[in-house]
């Protein structure tokens, strides 16, 4: 059964800086864990966490279905 898990993302964009930098902070709606992400995969770690899936089962997953 599919469950519907949402995130609230905030993003600080300093184009100011040689690489457009950003930080941002992440809050699963669900249980009310929160924290700072500074990379991508800051947040995608986090969402793994939150979900209990990885990118790596999904992707099997998605080879799975595509056969």
């Amino acid at each position: 059964m599919r469950v519907v898990v949402t995130f609230i993302l905030r993003l600080w964009v300093d184009p100011q800086t040689q690489q457009p930098g950003w930080e941002g902070q992440v809050e699963c709606v669900r249980d009310g864990a929160r924290t700072h992400v500074y990379s991508a995969e800051d947040l995608v770690r986090f969402i793994e966490a939150e979900t209990g899936v990885s990118r790596e089962y999904t992707h099997s997953q998605d080879k799975e279905t595509r056969q």
